[in-house]
């Protein structure tokens, strides 16, 4: 399945380990090419609703408008996951403290 293999390359952009010495690691995540790996699962399976969720949350430090854009959507394929619902419920408190600051 090609849309599981872009979207399991994206997650390891989304963080991985500078090392594989344990004691020494660092996470990095380079979000720019893990949105392009998971918007080509996304491209390849578009109902997929985990991608949607993956892909929400790789915009949360640059875009939250299209972190909830894509909640949503993993929202409107599965709603008994409570996860989404939790992850976007955390988005919209991230964006109304934003609002509060400025």
């Amino acid at each position: 399945n090609f849309a599981d293999a872009y979207f399991w390359m994206g997650l390891t952009y989304k963080s991985y380990y500078t090392t594989n010495d344990p004691s020494h690691h660092t996470i990095k995540s380079d979000y720019k090419t893990a949105r392009e790996y998971i918007g080509k699962a996304i491209e390849l399976n578009p109902n997929n609703d985990i991608y949607y969720s993956y892909m929400a949350q790789c915009y949360i430090f640059d875009d939250l408008s299209k972190s909830i854009k894509y909640i949503d959507k993993a929202i409107s394929l599965n709603p008994d996951h409570a996860g989404y619902w939790v992850q976007k419920a955390n988005y919209l408190q991230l964006n109304n403290s934003t609002l509060l600051f400025f």
